[in-house]
């Protein structure tokens, strides 16, 4: 048995950083109408102001979190620094527009905006799902289909040549069975909350504790988190 992660993004307003407010307040705000109206996401919906999602896959050793060695020569000692491993997978409108893979410690590197699901499949469906993931890799970004959610057209007007990052691992998810079926207009805060309904398990914040809001160079995680 093997486990992957479902990492949540909850945006931060940053003063000059329009690009990266509008994409992430803007799918925030539009994915909130789309599910307002269901009862059962309100605790979600109200809570949890996702705008992306990533899978997170580990290193080989099956690990998330390794510690690597860090020396302080005033005064002299040897830490422990936590750091993320693994690669994390998802479609993307910012560096890479579209759908790639990633390193943790790139993707993760404002860990407290993080939040994350764990869940555990079998060696075989862990290797499906890492070989689904490749043959995605390279594929647009479905703007279109992301804007789509209001309309009962959206299964005919998304489609499989190009993705968006709550469709394309919740897709992953279905052929995983981690989910029981697919679905065609799927935001990330829905797609959190079902992972919740069906894994039986709570959305936990990636890191807890002082959080300085600044990562050190490599970025490596501050002293002062802690972290899950």
């Amino acid at each position: 048995m093997k486990k992957i992660r479902y990492v949540f993004y909850m945006p931060v307003w940053r003063k000059g950083q329009w690009k990266d407010n509008f994409i992430g307040y803007g799918i925030a705000i539009w994915t909130f109408a789309l599910n307002c109206w269901k009862p059962k996401m309100w605790k979600y919906i109200r809570k949890h102001f996702f705008s992306h999602v990533e899978m997170w896959f580990p290193d080989e050793d099956g690990k998330f979190i390794t510690m690597t060695p860090e020396i302080d020569l005033e005064p002299f000692a040897i830490n422990s620094v936590p750091q993320f491993t693994g690669q994390c997978f998802s479609s993307t409108m910012r560096d890479a527009q579209g759908v790639r893979f990633a390193l943790a410690s790139e993707v993760l590197r404002n860990p407290r905006r993080w939040w994350y699901i764990e869940a555990t499949v079998t060696d075989t469906r862990y290797e499906l799902m890492l070989l689904l993931a490749k043959r995605q890799e390279g594929k647009p970004y479905d703007k279109w289909g992301l804007f789509t959610g209001f309309f009962m057209l959206a299964p005919y007007l998304q489609n499989d040549d190009e993705r968006y990052c709550s469709d394309v691992c919740a897709w992953l998810a279905w052929m995983a069975n981690i989910l029981p079926k697919r679905l065609w207009i799927i935001s990330p805060r829905r797609f959190a909350w079902l992972l919740v309904k069906n894994l039986n398990r709570e959305l936990k914040p990636l890191v807890k504790g002082k959080y300085n809001g600044k990562i050190q160079k490599h970025s490596r995680i501050s002293r002062c988190v802690q972290i899950r």
